[in-house]
């Protein structure tokens, strides 16, 4: 399923036309309803919510289709137009001229084909495309849960990766960041966030002594570790400057709020330091 980023959202635009629910009975209704929610709960998001024009254009201008495409914006409480993710009631209103109120039986909305961004109220059990969202979040480390080694239970233990850098950029022997203690081929860390999330980047503070990182894994929803990256640790060598280490990983098909860091410092003969540990998602 792809996703397009966008303002800290992700965007998944349908490639199937579905009706938002048959209006024949108001029980009905609502369970076509949750269905409908559903097809982008499947898919870790909800139907879209538009706070503002400018969110507006943007996803418009994006539609793979000149067409329809519902949004998650109804009146089941006629003349009251509400977001089904969260209920809030919409402010921003682009109506096609006409529309916005057009009683009952247009009880679901839609952006209109044509040129310009604007939405029309209509029967919900036409078929349009539709369009899903959801949070693209930014997170640094809440919990150490494990680790071999730390030089110290103060300045350079393994808590130091907890939250956003302390030292960086710097680059040194500097309090503030985990140092493991002595060289080691097996040296790890096991951290955790506060939100499982479909984590498609890591980005590893290092600010002494870098270059050590060989194996990174995350935990499966039945508790295994999912390897997303291997590097031979041949090639490892230390780089003698700060920075953000974010290699390449392998993306996964379930969310997760563990991560298992290995380090060999064996080949760089050094002091290694990491500062912070940074993953982004859901896209």
């Amino acid at each position: 399923t792809k996703w397009h980023k966008y303002n800290g959202h992700c965007y998944y635009y349908s490639s199937e036309r579905q009706s938002w629910f048959t209006a024949e009975l108001i029980a009905l209704e609502h369970l076509f309803l949750l269905l409908k929610l559903r097809k982008c709960r499947e898919i870790g998001g909800y139907i879209i919510k538009i706070d503002d024009r400018e969110e507006n254009e943007k996803i418009y201008a994006n539609r793979p289709k000149n067409d329809g495409y519902w949004i998650g914006l109804t009146d089941l409480n006629e003349g009251e137009f509400r977001w089904s993710f969260d209920q809030s009631k919409a402010t921003f209103l682009p109506w096609v001229s006409g529309y916005g109120k057009k009683g009952n039986g247009y009880d679901c909305v839609a952006f209109n084909s044509g040129s310009k961004a604007e939405w029309f109220d209509y029967k919900c059990n036409t078929t349009y495309y539709y369009i899903c969202e959801r949070n693209f979040y930014r997170q640094w480390v809440s919990k150490v849960t494990g680790f071999k080694s730390q030089w110290d239970d103060d300045g350079w233990s393994a808590a130091q990766v907890k939250g956003p850098p302390n030292v960086y950029p710097q680059y040194g022997d500097i309090e503030g960041a985990w140092c493991p203690k002595g060289e080691s081929s097996d040296n790890y860390i096991t951290i955790e966030y506060s939100k499982k999330t479909y984590i498609q980047s890591i980005n590893i503070y290092e600010t002494y002594n870098g270059g050590s990182v060989w194996r990174i894994s995350f935990k499966a929803p039945n508790g295994t570790w999912h390897t997303v990256l291997e590097v031979n640790r041949a090639t490892l060598s230390t780089v003698t400057s700060s920075r953000i280490f974010s290699p390449p990983i392998q993306t996964v098909a379930f969310p997760t709020n563990e991560v298992h860091i290995e380090i060999d410092t064996t080949n760089t003969h050094e002091d290694y330091e990491m500062d912070a540990v940074e993953i982004t998602g859901q896209c």
